[in-house]
């Protein structure tokens, strides 16, 4: 079966992220119609390959031959189509997703929500997001992310001025992407990062992908599945 058109959006999209990520952090990187694939160890969070389009299982495969003797089979990859299980060549399933997708159209205007246009209020965005579950000791989103005109960082302040809740919206040829959803207090997180997402293009459908309790809001927020995602990664892949 065919991937839906709405899911290989998605995970264009994100490749383009990822692109903006890497240039930000000055990270070498090659993208082909296949795949995305680092050309160093990736940041945290960020696999060292993202297929992009279904039906090059063999060049895929090929690509994290030539990372896996690079990285001494330490490599992660996200199929994005759920068609590449290599579990018996010495990967991990780390979790599995659903692409997501909300036509354009207007949504909830939000309250309080900005966007982060200096690297000092970039840091706190930061270290919200971290506290927020995704730990690293690396700083992840450097200044030079901001100069970009595709992305835009999302967050809403508490009283005391610090990050509550945040997301990133990064735009594409045909749709506006939302990811890195976080928040520290209690609200309507899909909902709310709808709202502020919308806002920057309202002329585009949002994409992202999403698992758990955050894809059960997002269904609830208006949102439809596309399609599965799984991320994988190996310490001895053996290709």
């Amino acid at each position: 079966m065919s991937a839906d058109p709405r899911a290989t959006m998605a995970a264009r999209n994100n490749a383009d992220l990822y692109e903006a990520v890497f240039r930000s952090r000055g990270l070498e990187y090659v993208r082909t119609p296949a795949a995305f694939i680092a050309g160093g160890p990736p940041p945290p969070y960020y696999s060292h390959l993202t297929i992009l389009s279904e039906g090059y299982p063999e060049e895929v495969k090929e690509y994290l031959r030539q990372l896996s003797s690079r990285f001494g089979g330490a490599i992660g990859y996200k199929d994005s189509f759920s068609e590449l299980d290599l579990r018996d060549q010495g990967f991990d399933l780390l979790f599995e997703a659903s692409w997501i997708y909300r036509p354009e159209g207007p949504a909830r205007e939000q309250v309080g929500w900005e966007r982060v246009t200096d690297a000092r209020s970039l840091e706190q965005w930061e270290d919200a997001w971290k506290a927020a579950g995704s730990p690293t000791e690396e700083r992840m989103f450097c200044a030079s992310l901001l100069q970009a005109a595709e992305i835009t960082i999302l967050g809403k302040r508490t009283d005391a001025g610090s990050y509550a809740a945040g997301c990133i919206a990064n735009v594409s040829e045909s749709c506006i992407g939302m990811s890195n959803l976080f928040s520290l207090i209690d609200c309507d997180l899909v909902g709310d990062a709808t709202g502020a997402v919308a806002s920057v293009r309202p002329d585009l459908p949002i994409v992202g992908y999403a698992s758990g309790g955050l894809l059960a809001s997002a269904c609830q927020a208006g949102y439809r599945t596309t399609g599965d995602l799984r991320i994988f990664a190996g310490q001895s892949a053996r290709l």
